[in-house]
């Protein structure tokens, strides 16, 4: 979990210079946004994780679906999706005209 989490600090961070210098503004796009929640499930499936009551599957708050949140698919992989999504200018996500300054 460290890894991954110095990992996105480090992309979010990119990104927001990215869309800064663009004055731009993103959201995920809807369809790339659940891909990539069936892909981190279905990696889920493959490991014990799931039998767990964990706050990574928002089991610590009543009522909220399970939903395993982090990605299992392993780190090199991970930094190898994210930076391709980097280097395509973002693909996946829906880039905005920024709001007024």
């Amino acid at each position: 979990m460290v890894l991954h989490s110095a990992l996105h600090v480090d992309w979010v961070a990119e990104a927001i210079a990215y869309l800064d210098a663009w004055r731009r503004r993103h959201r995920g796009h809807p369809g790339a946004v659940a891909e990539w929640v069936d892909e981190c499930r279905a990696i889920a499936e493959g490991t014990l994780i799931l039998a767990a009551n964990s706050w990574c599957l928002g089991a610590n708050i009543p009522g909220r679906p399970r939903v395993c949140m982090p990605y299992l698919g392993g780190f090199s992989t991970c930094r190898e999706i994210i930076t391709g999504v980097a280097e395509s200018g973002y693909e996946g996500f829906v880039l905005l005209d920024a709001a007024p300054r």
